[in-house]
């Protein structure tokens, strides 16, 4: 049924009749897919190889000769992207059919591990399939809620064409292209111009981004991947109340985007002056000390962002700003490289894989590290476990090792539905404890709901020569509480999870973490300094846990002793 928001309006009727074709057509077919995973992703298989066969990769690894999912596993070892960088940039220079027959549009760019990007090839096709994807998962929130669409959208991401290759192929972000090429009717309800995106100056970037937020009091879903980018924007809000303001009752940009005057104009001419809402604002602001999300947004339902590893103490913090009526979606696992799920029940957060587009394969991430992985397809995966993910898409990515573990989450139909847990390297190990990523994320939580303390930002760092883990947090507004009342919490929190780190603590050869406070505005310096480094804005994660001597970030200049 219609929300009422919705009905008997022509962009609700269109909206209405959009969605009703996206289930029909693409929706229905997934979960039909799902309930038959091994044939739907041997069907996959075959089609990439035989699409890619007279490729040089293909004839290399005999693509022809494969027919079944043992061949392919003798024929291609697994890949790290670092295997594949040859092929992907001699395609690229010389538009040779190295790893895709069809021509790359777009080569997606993203953080490497190395201090070289990544350049990862998009075929036309492969748009396509960006694009079919993004309508399912808007499918999924619409069925869920109509409600989520009643009114303005908040999508933000990074821009589509950030510059061109030497064969004037462009690099950028193929969601950021998806998003400029939205039909007029859908581009509607978004409320950023396309062009916000393309701001470099990251602190321009954000105050413009921010004085559009505020002027909007319509917005019923925000998307966006990290749900630290929308506590960075409310810093801002909170902050430069005054200056964003001043923006949106004048409709004006008061920092420098360093745009071309053209591009300027747009911007401008999507931002109408406010002076009303302003002062509304400004009232409601005195009045109640600081604005909450759902101060800003009355008619906000929902946010979709990560919810899993890392994202989940930020997820914390936010989810303080939302209301009773906004809820909060899984927006999928998902990387530069490929969309490896799609949430098709928002109510419950189950997200299934994309088994109509990628063809997966999984090992234990223990088997792995022991070198004698034995491989594993969608329908052999056991309810509960976590394992390693590896994929083979059609933009020329073959068994290629991601780093990433997921883990099996329910079921939908007869395919497992996938969470993110953490990347593959999050494991830290002084004296033979192995701390995953995930125990300390666990075990914060647990503390600081304990302890009473709301931390939006986290680092823990193991110092191998003090063996000890130093933790590092800063908390809501700013505030401290008794760091070393949570240092004990957090001890016993990591001694329930880990038995070896209860053994090492037992037997002294840990030492009780460490806990420091930061000051506020730490988390968005850290932030800053890594997309400095090269790591790419939209998509940051913060990897929380990780060894002293890997990070050059001046922690001590952010510690907090007032």
């Amino acid at each position: 049924m219609i929300g009422a928001g919705l009905h008997g309006t022509p962009g609700g009727m269109f909206l209405a009749s959009s969605m009703a074709l996206a289930r029909r057509r693409l929706l229905i077919p997934l979960l039909a897919a799902a309930e038959r995973p091994g044939e739907a992703q041997a069907t996959v298989l075959r089609r990439i190889v035989a699409q890619n066969a007279d490729t040089e990769f293909g004839r290399a690894h005999h693509f022809r000769r494969i027919d079944n999912v043992r061949a392919w596993r003798e024929a291609v070892p697994v890949q790290s992207f670092e295997d594949l960088r040859p092929w992907i940039e001699r395609q690229a220079e010389t538009g040779a059919r190295c790893l895709t027959a069809e021509a790359p549009v777009i080569y997606n760019l993203t953080s490497g591990t190395t201090a070289k990007p990544k350049l990862v090839p998009i075929t036309r096709s492969g748009v396509r399939r960006v694009k079919r994807q993004q309508r399912l998962f808007a499918c999924a929130l619409y069925h869920c809620d109509p409600q989520l669409f009643s009114g303005r959208v908040v999508g933000i991401g990074s821009p589509a064409i950030e510059g061109h290759l030497e064969r004037g192929v462009p690099f950028g972000s193929v969601t950021g292209l998806v998003y400029r090429e939205m039909p007029a009717a859908v581009r509607a309800r978004y409320l950023l111009p396309t062009e916000i995106f393309e701001i470099q100056d990251y602190e321009a970037r954000y105050r413009a981004i921010a004085t559009f937020l505020m002027g909007a009091d319509d917005v019923t879903l925000a998307t966006t991947a990290n749900p630290s980018t929308f506590l960075r924007l409310h810093s801002i809000m909170r902050n430069d109340l005054d200056a964003v303001l001043a923006d949106v009752a004048q409709g004006s940009l008061s920092l420098d985007p360093g745009l071309a005057a053209s591009t300027r104009q747009s911007l401008l001419r999507a931002l109408r002056p406010r002076p009303d809402r302003a002062r509304e604002l400004a009232r409601m602001a005195e009045a109640k000390g600081a604005l909450a999300f759902a101060d800003i947004w009355p008619r906000l339902r929902g946010i979709a962002t990560w919810t899993g590893g890392s994202c989940g103490v930020a997820l914390e913090a936010l989810r303080a700003q939302l209301g009773i009526r906004a809820a909060t979606f899984e927006i999928g696992y998902a990387a530069s490289e490929f969309r490896g799920t799609i949430n098709v029940n928002p109510a419950r957060n189950l997200c299934l894989p994309t088994l109509l587009d990628v063809f997966f394969e999984f090992a234990e991430p223990a088997a792995w590290d022991r070198g004698a992985p034995s491989f594993l397809g969608l329908d052999e995966l056991e309810d509960g476990r976590q394992y390693r993910i590896f994929a083979t898409t059609g933009n020329g990515l073959y068994r290629y090792d991601i780093n990433d573990i997921v883990e099996v989450a329910g079921r939908i139909g007869r395919t497992p539905a996938l969470a993110f847990v953490q990347k593959g390297r999050g494991i830290t190990n002084i004296t033979g404890e192995k701390l995953h990523e995930s125990q300390m994320s666990g075990a914060l939580a647990t503390a600081c709901t304990v302890g009473n303390v709301r931390p939006v930002f986290y680092l823990a760092l193991a110092d191998e020569g003090a063996a000890v883990y130093r933790i590092y947090l800063e908390l809501e507004g700013g505030a401290k509480g008794d760091a070393t009342e949570l240092s004990h919490k957090l001890d016993q929190a990591l001694a329930m999870r880990n038995l070896e780190y209860h053994a090492k603590r037992a037997s002294g050869r840990l030492s009780c973490p460490v806990v420091t406070w930061l000051k506020p505005g730490a988390a968005d310096a850290y932030r800053r300094h890594c997309v400095a480094a090269g790591q790419r804005d939209a998509q940051f994660k913060v990897m929380p846990l990780r060894y002293a001597r890997e990070v050059d970030f001046d922690l001590a200049a952010w510690r907090f002793d007032g």
